[in-house]
């Protein structure tokens, strides 16, 4: 199992001499400003002293009025403690994440996406795990000691208006490194970046977020897979972070496009190349299915909501994800048997004549 340094661009080391913080949060942002102070306020009310933390908003290049909009809030609650970086031009989600690891020099790094935000206690929590863990080692890897990747705790899922619509799943009762995670996530993405906060080694070992995804999230889980590919992670079981779903997100402006699903197919076929050998092609068989079967669920809302178009994209990108018996079977069982598909069963029946023309949907 080996990272392809073609696909992922080079983290360079912080350079020799540079003072270090514990913890460096970088919160990128792209002509968005609804959401941006309360992110910053849940950062600054707990922030650790300055020469353990760094705060770096990173703008992707957002129009001339929104960048004074940024830089004014900024200036309105950061009280010097906040460092701006502008993008010369529009570098897209992941290759503006990039940007932000390459200016960080902490130690740890937290990617805090402008509409998100962190509970209280959720730096000191973090804090406690990275010095009382920091000599933990995975002795897996070639002989070669590595030290923890990451570390995650519960989040809540919130809408617009800060109402808490659920919460993650409960991995471990009691805070511990979590036993076979690899196979967890390799299959299937239980994450929410603001949860997440990763050794600023781990990025430089494997390199940054790939580029060439055009759904936002899906460089999140490659990211994830990766790290837990060649890195142990911990988790804290509690709620200490906020990830706002809404309306206004690239996440689901793309689903309704089936590039979502399309992007997740791609990313399970990057991921494949790095996964341990002995384990790859059943990690990966298990991946393609699962994301074939919520395509067909979100094709199911979209009957639902009457836009056949889109429910027969994703019945699509779900197919090309995986044709396997078990699927299309369930394809007929979850789907198509409701009255509501009818107009699409002859579409998708034609489809399924020949499972070989799968390839060329």
């Amino acid at each position: 199992m080996s990272i392809n340094p073609e696909l992922f661009p080079v983290i360079s080391p912080v350079a020799a001499h540079t003072a270090r913080s514990q913890i460096s949060v970088i919160i990128p942002t792209y002509n968005r400003v609804d959401y941006l102070s309360n992110c910053l306020n849940s950062v600054l009310s707990q922030a650790l002293p300055k020469e353990q933390m760094q705060i770096i908003v990173v703008d992707d290049c957002s129009s001339l009025n929104k960048q004074m909009d940024i830089q004014s809030i900024i200036e309105k609650v950061g009280d010097g403690r906040i460092e701006f970086y502008r993008n010369s031009q529009n570098l897209g989600n992941a290759a503006t994440f990039n940007v932000g690891i390459n200016l960080a020099h902490g130690e740890w790094i937290h990617i805090l996406h402008d509409d998100d935000w962190v509970l209280p206690q959720f730096y000191s929590t973090i804090q406690k795990i990275i010095e009382s863990h920091s000599n933990q080692v995975n002795l897996s890897i070639e002989a070669t000691e590595i030290e923890i990747g990451a570390i995650f705790c519960r989040y809540v899922t919130a809408d617009c208006d800060n109402n808490w619509l659920g919460m993650s799943q409960l991995h471990l009762h009691k805070a511990g490194i979590l036993p076979n995670w690899l196979y967890t996530v390799a299959t299937n993405n239980p994450i929410a970046p603001p949860a997440v906060i990763v050794r600023r080694k781990a990025y430089e070992y494997l390199g940054g977020f790939y580029c060439g995804f055009i759904s936002s999230n899906s460089e999140d889980w490659d990211m994830y897979k990766r790290i837990a590919s060649f890195y142990d992670w911990w988790f804290e079981p509690q709620v200490l972070a906020c990830y706002r779903q809404h309306s206004q997100s690239i996440t689901n402006q793309n689903a309704k496009l089936g590039l979502r699903t399309a992007d997740l197919r791609t990313n399970i076929e990057i991921s494949y190349d790095y996964l341990p050998l002995d384990i790859r092609d059943d990690l990966t068989a298990i991946a393609k299915r699962n994301y074939a079967l919520l395509a067909f669920k979100r094709a199911l809302s979209y009957f639902e909501a009457n836009n056949f178009d889109a429910g027969l994209v994703e019945i699509r990108e779900g197919l090309k994800t995986s044709s396997e018996p078990s699927v299309v079977n369930l394809l007929f069982k979850e789907v198509l048997i409701h009255a509501i598909a009818e107009p699409l069963r002859a579409v998708i029946a034609e489809l399924l004549i020949d499972l070989t023309s799968l390839n060329d949907l």
